[in-house]
């Protein structure tokens, strides 16, 4: 039908509306229309007719349109809707055989919309057949919808379904959409919520699910309702976290898979949109099947691909393989990664782009499909989202009928299929929740049934009129020549009629949710009519938003991200903050720590719970949090520098055990300054450590390298053998300078540091100069106060062990300097003597260029 429309506005068959119809977004209304039109059975003469009270243009331009797509249909050997009816309800009347499965009757369930021309074969085969209708309340208190199922069976027997219930949900499903005369009974088979917004109405629906499992409901006797797609991925996040196996039949569309996005970059590409960033985001893609397609060497040194992408220059499609080709030929020959990874680059771009040679030119829907589905098989990864993704193309055909489209015309027609599509997921036969649209619910029976979304203009929805069948211009048609079409008002009885699904399919208690604002503007929602209705038909009278505001209970907040019990915790996260909240914090917030995200949560709860100290200064309890060395135990001289030095790195380290996010790597070049600088003091220290600090030192460098090389097995030896060079000739230059000390591990009693301060080191004094304590480091000590405040550790350590003095071998100065413990003590003592205060008060500033600190936070 689009590439029929599209044909009618390129030839200008459509006048002055070509220009207006060609634009992005009016073919899919267009298709509607006609669609509407064909299954009413209208043809361009009957619009014609009707054509007058100023209707005359729209009418006009309707006419039009149905005759380009009536011409097209013969000369294409095309079908519509209605023909296919009318070629039916002639077989009906032949009498001739109908095959072996035909049905002798009916039974009949609902009351779907049908178009005016099923609707007709269907009076046609039920006349002549026995029919049964299966009355479901509260779906039978409403009237029959137009060209409804059950206006086709007006005569039919009629079968009463009235299952055992608690008394308020049979008293809510008897008078539903009736007038209300006396109130339900009070029970919790109805359970009315709000909810402070859109996503926390998902993620309260979840925390109900999981108090259905506590109470011993069966996964599969639960049922989710979603009024349409928007809030998929927010429940299944919730559910996920949860541990709540699903099977879904209402989701996002399947434009949103990863399948279905490379798939369309693939298409786009062939089509000419082949710039050097769509070859990246496709070598990147993980649904590409590279390495399956082409090998394991296909893909050596794919981290290094964008940046050879990047040294090629501004080339587009066929011009790549050329740049790929001069950019290896440029290369030195020691560069052999770059080789590698280049080759295994230009043989991907090769092979990828003789795909795109084949997905190029014209051809009928059904042949662009077959070629689509044929790269998805061999080139996209395997997956239930895949799966679905070759269904709807083999939906197509294989055959050549229908109008030939160009590679642009039907990459436009897979992404309206796309978005069109909902991506199922899981299986009906699966023990798990049910999530669905209210009307999937019809006739079945689950003892949680849970409704959200009741809110203005989601649950109702409201009405949108055609933008083509204005509803002006469908009461027009209907007056003149009686058209069976229906305006948008229809739409409003629509939406009762799914609530009234989903109210019948529920057994045991129906859970109904409204949220109050919209998470991201923050506005007010108004309850939607449906969940009023609901109250109205409970309390025996016409209901107000201030009775929903009294009667409906509230869960969820915007204020605070934990429930009320770790029970119903979604999450790691959740349950570890509920448990520190309502349980034994003292117990609780260490472990709490140690997780990522409550960690970052932590933070921000400590740094607003203040008492006007700071703008930016937190506070724990001592009596809740206990800071470690305050009573006497002796703690590691690292740990107290790390609450003199920072106050908030100590908290989250040494009070809560928290650890620090790993840093991801740094590249390897072992001749680079600052690691080579970093490996030889590793490598002094450890010789240090050696009977013969020479000896000592050769192996420590050795070890050092054989490390990072298993680590990092794309470092060149050349690389290596200049850094073994390099320390050689700084262990000469060091023995012919200075003489280095010898020293050892000396391990003692924890002692106090200073009698008045509570703190006890333990016994590791570190390395020893005879009765000197000494540090190597990149540098010595250019004076006392630098000293005091990088080697803290080591004076606390020199003041315990009662040394006079303490020393420092630098690296890059290769000196041995001494400096006397007398000029350091007294700043030393003041510094901890501040920290205990800190320690003491539970008060823990963070300080500027901390892993820790919120962004802006800092030490006042």
């Amino acid at each position: 039908m689009g590439a029929i429309l599209r044909d009618a506005i390129n030839t200008n068959g459509l006048g002055r509306f070509s220009k207006t119809l060609g634009q992005p977004g009016w073919r899919r209304s267009v298709v509607q229309t006609v669609t509407r039109l064909e299954e009413a059975e209208i043809d361009p003469q009957h619009l014609r007719d009707a054509a007058k009270d100023g209707h005359e243009e729209r009418l006009e331009l309707l006419a039009g349109i149905l005759d380009s797509v009536q011409q097209a249909r013969v000369t294409q050997n095309l079908f519509a809707t209605a023909a296919v009816c009318e070629a039916a309800k002639s077989f009906f009347a032949s009498g001739r055989d109908a095959p072996a499965a035909r049905p002798r009757g009916a039974v009949l369930l609902g009351d779907r919309i049908l178009s005016p021309c099923v609707f007709k074969l269907l009076l046609t085969w039920l006349n002549e057949r026995p029919v049964a209708c299966v009355a479901l309340p509260p779906l039978a208190s409403l009237p029959p919808a137009p060209f409804s199922l059950r206006l086709v069976a007006t005569s039919a027997e009629v079968i009463p379904c009235a299952p055992p219930l608690a008394p308020g949900l049979a008293a809510l499903q008897r008078s539903l959409f009736r007038t209300p005369d006396a109130p339900a009974p009070r029970d919790d088979s109805v359970l009315l919520v709000q909810t402070p917004d859109e996503v926390r109405d998902v993620s309260e629906a979840a925390r109900e699910v999981q108090r259905a499992v506590a109470e011993g409901v069966p996964l599969d006797e639960i049922a989710i309702t979603l009024p349409g797609n928007e809030q998929a991925e927010p429940l299944a996040r919730s559910l996920r976290l949860a541990g709540i196996p699903a099977r879904w039949l209402v989701g996002p569309p399947l434009a949103h898979t990863s399948p279905a996005r490379l798939l369309l970059l693939l298409l786009e590409m062939a089509d000419g949109q082949c710039d050097l960033h769509a070859w990246y985001e496709l070598l990147r893609d993980p649904a590409l099947r590279l390495r399956a397609r082409l090998g394991a060497s296909g893909t050596t040194g794919r981290g290094r691909w964008r940046r050879i992408l990047a040294r090629c220059g501004a080339v587009r499609g066929p011009s790549l393989p050329g740049a790929l080709r001069a950019w290896l030929h440029a290369q030195d020959d020691d560069a052999a990664i770059d080789h590698a990874a280049g080759s295994a680059l230009l043989s991907a771009v090769t092979e990828l782009g003789t795909v795109l040679e084949t997905l190029r030119g014209p051809g009928a829907l059904g042949q662009h499909g077959t070629r689509w589905r044929e790269v998805v098989r061999l080139w996209i990864r395997k997956s239930k989202e895949s799966a679905q993704l070759d269904a709807l193309l083999s939906s197509w055909g294989r055959s050549g009928a229908g109008p030939s489209l160009s590679l642009a015309e039907a990459i436009a027609e897979l992404r309206d299929a796309t978005l069109a599509t909902t991506l199922l997921r899981g299986r009906l036969g699966d023990r798990s929740v049910l999530v669905a649209s209210p009307m999937a619910l019809l006739g079945g029976a689950f003892r949680r049934v849970l409704v959200t979304g009741l809110a203005h203009k989601r649950f109702p929805a409201e009405p949108s009129e055609d933008a083509l069948l204005t509803d002006p211009l469908i009461e027009h048609l209907i007056e003149t020549i009686d058209a069976p079409l229906l305006t948008s008002h229809h739409k409003r009885d629509q939406e009762r009629r799914r609530f009234a699904a989903a109210v019948s399919a529920c057994t045991e208690r129906l859970y109904l949710s409204t949220p109050r604002f919209e998470m991201l503007e923050g506005r007010p929602i108004l309850s939607g009519g449906l969940i009023l209705e609901t109250l109205g038909a409970l309390l025996g009278r016409r209901a107000r938003y201030g009775d929903l505001g009294a009667h409906a209970q509230r869960r969820g907040s915007r204020a605070r991200t934990y429930p009320d019990t770790p029970e119903v915790a979604i999450g790691a996260v959740e349950h570890l903050i509920t448990r520190a909240v309502t349980g034994d914090a003292a117990a609780i917030l260490p472990h709490l720590a140690t997780h990522p995200a409550s960690r970052r949560l932590l933070q921000l709860h400590r740094s607003l719970d203040k008492e006007d100290l700071d703008a930016w200064t937190g506070l724990v309890d001592p009596e809740v949090l206990a800071c470690p060395g305050l009573d006497g135990a002796p703690i590691p001289a690292s740990d107290l520098v790390r609450l003199v030095s920072d106050p908030h790195t100590f908290f989250f380290k040494v009070v809560l055990g928290a650890y620090e996010p790993v840093r991801l790597p740094r590249g390897y070049d072992p001749t680079e300054p600052y690691i080579f600088r970093r490996l030889i003091i590793e490598a002094a220290r450890a010789a240090c450590e050696a009977k013969d600090f020479a000896e000592g030192f050769e192996d420590a460098v050795e070890d050092a390298l054989a490390l990072a090389i298993e680590h990092k097995p794309e470092v060149p030896e050349q690389r290596v053998d200049a850094a073994r060079h390099q320390a050689t000739l700084f262990l000469k230059e060091l023995l012919s300078t200075v003489e280095p000390p010898s020293g050892r591990a000396a391990e003692g009693e924890p002692q106090k540091i200073f009698d008045e301060l509570p703190w006890v080191l333990d016994g590791q004094h570190g390395l020893t100069d005879g009765e000197t304590p000494f540090e190597i480091d990149k540098e010595a000590p250019a004076q006392a106060r630098k000293w005091l405040n990088e080697k803290l550790a080591l004076i606390l350590h020199a003041i315990t062990a009662g040394a006079d003095e303490v020393g420092a071998l630098g690296v890059d100065t290769k000196k041995y300097n001494r400096i006397s413990i007398d000029k350091l003590k007294a700043g030393a003592h003041d510094r901890v003597e501040h920290a205990t205060v800190l320690a003491r008060e539970g008060l823990y500033p963070a300080s500027r260029g901390s892993p820790f600190a919120l962004q802006g936070e800092e030490q006042e």
